[in-house]
This record gives C-alpha cells, structure tokens and sequence, in this order.
C-alpha cells in the first residue's frame, strides 16, 4: 500500500489505515496504535510500555484523526 493509498483510505474511514496513520507518529515514543469500526464508530486503543497522560495522548490522536 502506497502512501497516497493509505491517507485515501483513512479518510474514508477505514479502520486499518488510520491505525497505520497513527503508528507511524506514535510508536518512536513507545505507544502502538489499534483501531476498529463498532457500530458506525471508531474505536482506538493505544498501548504503551510507560505511562502517559490521558489527556495529551487523546488531543494528539484527535488531532491526527481530524
């Protein structure tokens, strides 16, 4: 998957390449990314090795996201 596919894809929704997206920003800090539709709504759970501050990790992803 190229790239410009791969932001295609995220914009469209699909749950697989927005976790892709995703990991590549986040995981050089140690946190992994998964993502998943249920029920029309995405669901993101993020792991990580150390803790982290609730409220920064979810503004970054939000930010990504949007």
């Amino acid at each position: 998957m190229t790239q410009p596919n791969i932001l295609e894809l995220a914009k469209q929704g699909d749950a697989k390449a927005i976790a892709l997206l995703l990991n590549r920003q986040i995981q050089s800090k140690g946190i992994t990314a998964a993502a998943s539709l249920k029920d029309g709504c995405l669901q993101v759970m993020l792991e990580a090795t150390e803790a982290h501050s609730k409220q920064a990790l979810a503004g970054g992803v939000g930010k990504s996201i949007a």
